[in-house]
C-alpha cells in the first residue's frame, strides 16, 4: 500500500468510518469503498510525489537558504492526478455511485504547498482574463479543464488529505451524484468547499460549507 492509502485507513479508523479495501484484479478499480449510513462512496487515492524540479529546489534550499521553483501552469499536478484517478472510477461510478479522488501530499514539507487556487484551476481550468467593450476585466476559467458538464461528472469531489488527519473536500460542481456535505462535515477534521457560482459563467471562488 502507498503512504496515502495507509493515511486514509488511519483517518477512517479515527473517524469511525466503515471502509472496505478493493482488491485490484485484471481491470483497474478504485482503492476503497466507504459506507456512510446507507450511502456507498468509492474512493481513489493518489500520492503526490516530489518531482525532479522540487528535488532540485530542496537541494538549493539546503545550500543557499532559498530556491525558486514552480509549475509552468497553475494546477498541473492536481490536473494530472484527476486524470489518473478518473481511469479507476469511470467504470464503477458513472451514473451509479458518488466518488472521491483523494490526493495525499507525500512531498517534503519544504515544497509541499497546495493552494486552493491550484486545486480550483486543476479542476476547472486556467484563469483567463479578457477585456469587454467597456474596458472591464472579465475573469473566466479557460483551457486545461478536467471537470466539465460533459467530462468527469462521475467524480463527486476532489479531496486533499493533509497532516494530522485533516481532509479538505472540494465538491465537483458538475457531479451527476453529489455528496451529502451535511453528512460529511460532521466529522472532525473534515472541511467541505463548493464554488461560489457556475464556473461556465465566470471565475469562481471556493466557499466553505
Amino acid at each position: 500500500m502507498t503512504n496515502g492509502e495507509y493515511e486514509f485507513i488511519n483517518l477512517c479508523s479515527i473517524l469511525n468510518i466503515r471502509y472496505e479495501r478493493i482488491v485490484e484484479g485484471k481491470d483497474k478499480s478504485p482503492d476503497f469503498l466507504i459506507y456512510l449510513n446507507d450511502n456507498l462512496i468509492y474512493i481513489e487515492i493518489k500520492d503526490l510525489e516530489t518531482n525532479p524540479d522540487e528535488k532540485s529546489a530542496i537541494n538549493e534550499l539546503s545550500e543557499n537558504d532559498f530556491a525558486v521553483w514552480g509549475n509552468s501552469k497553475p494546477g498541473n499536478r492536481i490536473r494530472q492526478k484527476i486524470k489518473e484517478g478518473s481511469v479507476q472510477l469511470r467504470k464503477y461510478c458513472a451514473n451509479k455511485y458518488p466518488s472521491i479522488i483523494i490526493i495525499h501530499d507525500n512531498r517534503s514539507s519544504q515544497v509541499s504547498i497546495l493552494s486552493e487556487y491550484e486545486i480550483k484551476t486543476g479542476m476547472y481550468g486556467i484563469e483567463h482574463r479578457t477585456l469587454d467593450k467597456t474596458g472591464n476585466i472579465i475573469k473566466r476559467f479557460g483551457s486545461d479543464r478536467r471537470l466539465t458538464e460533459n467530462h468527469g461528472t462521475y467524480i463527486s469531489a476532489v479531496g486533499i488529505l493533509k497532516e494530522n488527519n485533516m481532509l479538505d473536500l472540494y465538491l465537483n460542481y458538475f457531479s451527476d451524484i453529489p455528496l451529502d456535505h451535511h453528512q460529511l462535515k460532521q466529522f472532525k477534521g473534515v472541511k467541505v468547499y463548493a464554488l461560489s457560482n457556475d464556473p461556465r459563467e465566470k471565475f469562481a471562488e471556493w466557499k466553505k460549507l
